[in-house]
């Protein structure tokens, strides 16, 4: 098919002639050249249900669009995610049916990895966060959670892994809380299942609170104003933003989201902004 093409007919002496160009450009116009193969790759496992796909689908369009790094998106349910009992006793039950995700991590991966709840957005490039030093730490989350008036545990919704520091086991942290060993509140409220240390800007998890330019990632927290569910929120733009931005970047399909609008897992949220609602 290419045989009748000479290579480097255009007279350059390599193939690597071309980034010598690009970086004059990058000079002239003030542009950071990145070459994406020397970067490290960034491991995003999304504690989720079929129903959150596609605010998941947001998520992980917005931490493409601000990041130069290769990102490896996990949804953290479904074809190769590992099954598991829930605890018997009603008190220790995940208070949503995503909650235990994130102690999956360890088992699947290796090296560090982010977890990340599904009703999130991100707004600045999460490769910087991987220069944080763990010290003696295996998991790194939020720091100064107070400021958005937090509930506790909420400083747990966004974390760095050290999945090789890590020897959770979901099958043994169950067992534990059925055993009376581990309460929900020591597992899910105090994290006492890992050594963490609050490294990251409360930025990071700005709970309903947003301000253009300075928001690193805002998770929608409050369930009666979710943008995909209501239309109360206060920064219910903000997240339709990034759902057009997902449809019209191809991340997010169109079939996919007239789909979970007719099962009832999201409210038809474009409807506002077309001639035509989706049907």
């Amino acid at each position: 098919m290419f045989g009748k093409y000479v290579p480097l007919e255009n007279g350059k002496n390599s193939f690597d002639d071309q980034f010598r160009v690009i970086e004059q450009m990058s000079v002239l116009f003030g542009s950071q050249l990145v070459r994406i193969g020397e970067l490290d790759p960034i491991k995003i496992f999304v504690g989720s249900v079929y129903e959150q796909y596609i605010p998941a689908k947001v998520l992980e369009h917005s931490i493409k669009k601000n990041t130069h790094n290769p990102v490896k998106f996990n949804f953290l349910f479904g074809e190769g995610v590992p099954n598991y009992d829930l605890p018997r006793d009603q008190k220790n039950k995940p208070r949503t049916p995503f909650s235990f995700q994130r102690f999956l991590i360890p088992s699947i991966t290796s090296g560090k990895a982010f977890y990340l709840d599904s009703d999130m957005q991100v707004f600045s490039d999460m490769a910087p966060l991987l220069e944080e030093d763990f010290g003696e730490a295996n998991v790194l989350s939020c720091s100064g959670m107070e400021e958005y008036d937090h509930w506790k545990g909420s400083e747990y919704a966004v974390l760095m892994l050290d999945c090789d520091r890590i020897d959770w086991d979901i099958h043994s942290i169950v067992k534990d809380l059925d055993a009376g060993k581990l309460t929900y509140e020591q597992l899910m409220f105090d994290f006492s299942v890992a050594d963490v240390s609050p490294r990251f800007s409360p930025t990071w998890n700005s709970l309903d609170t947003y301000t253009d330019g300075e928001t690193d990632l805002l998770h929608y927290t409050d369930m009666s104003t979710q943008p995909w569910r209501f239309g109360q929120h206060p920064h219910h733009s903000v997240w339709v933003d990034g759902l057009k931005g997902a449809l019209e970047d191809g991340l997010l399909s169109d079939e996919e989201y007239r789909a979970h609008v007719r099962e009832g897992c999201i409210r038809d949220v474009l409807w506002e902004y077309l001639t035509v609602p989706l049907p």
